[in-house]
């Protein structure tokens, strides 16, 4: 019966934390889809109903992201970057510049290691990005 004990414990310990580390490329995934759909839809120039360029591209971010953005303050975790041909950072989404789309350190909660030890989980944090080059306008949309 100790044998079991202790085996258990440590299977129960191995399984758990094959599936934290299944949620956490799950999340990685589905967080890097949604920028990447995000990022690929700046190109088009379109603009969701009543939002300028950044805010249509920080949307389509929050519509794909499988219900992980879904909370509050969610889009202030998406940024939208352009940056000229050159490399230089700019505030325009003309053609010929590039977009970057990106989630910084969002956070994944760990499941507890030991519960009732005082030994709690913590965040893991994912951050993903994606790039494309945005295609000339005759217009350029409004940010």
């Amino acid at each position: 019966m100790v044998e079991f004990s202790l085996v258990f414990l440590l299977f129960s310990g191995l399984v758990l934390g094959f599936c934290q580390l299944a949620f956490w490329i799950w999340a990685r995934t589905a967080l890097h889809y949604s920028v990447q759909q995000a990022a690929r839809f700046s190109v088009t120039g379109e603009l969701k109903p009543g939002k300028g360029h950044v805010d249509s591209i920080k949307a389509v971010v929050q519509e794909n992201s499988a219900g992980l953005l879904n909370y509050a303050n969610a889009l202030d975790d998406v940024n939208v970057k352009f940056y000229a041909p050159d490399g230089s950072a700019t505030t325009t989404n003309d053609g010929g510049n590039t977009v970057v789309v990106s989630v910084k350190d969002f956070k994944l909660p760990i499941l507890p290691v030991i519960p009732g030890f005082g030994l709690t989980g913590g965040d893991m944090k994912v951050s993903v990005s994606a790039v494309q080059k945005l295609e000339p306008y005759t217009t350029p949309p409004a940010l």
